[in-house]
């Protein structure tokens, strides 16, 4: 794109670093590349930005021994979205996807099967996250309230 005043804010290959593309040690090996970010936009990408944005495609089931990023919490509100990946209907979804939220006594499995948008409240525990059955293409990511990724586990 020619450069114009406004045009710095179109940005076409929006990858930042994310967890997915460089996994932690406790990772097991490939497990990052089942779920390469296709679109991520925080503070790396632009300096000012108050959100770390995160948008992902799924297209099989993960591999149940394999759990997903662990339990953990943020000092922000975050939403986690899920969208079928038919561009004529996103409510078109062919998945079942297993998130936990809380710790302890308070630690609930939730069964996602339709289009929806999970919200965390600052300090909430969540994850891990396991997709169970993957029918259809399904478009995932999430909204962290803040510039950057950050977290803190158990």
């Amino acid at each position: 794109m020619a450069e114009t005043k406004y045009g710095k804010y179109i940005l076409t290959e929006p990858l930042a670093k994310a967890w997915s593309l460089t996994p932690p040690p406790e990772r097991p090996p490939g497990e990052a590349t089942k779920r390469m970010p296709l679109m991520r936009i925080n503070s790396n990408l632009i300096e000012t930005i108050g959100i770390d944005f995160q948008f992902v495609g799924t297209t099989k089931p993960w591999d149940p021994a394999q759990t997903g990023h662990p339990s953990h919490t943020h000092s922000v509100d975050e939403y986690i979205f899920f969208v079928g990946g038919n561009a004529e209907n996103i409510l078109d979804f062919g998945a079942e996807i297993e998130i936990t939220l809380g710790a302890g006594e308070d630690e609930e499995k939730h069964i996602i099967n339709k289009a929806c948008v999970v919200y965390v409240p600052a300090g909430l525990p969540h994850l891990p996250m396991t997709f169970k059955k993957v029918d259809k293409p399904v478009l995932w990511g999430h909204l962290l309230m803040a510039p950057d990724y950050e977290e803190t586990r158990p």
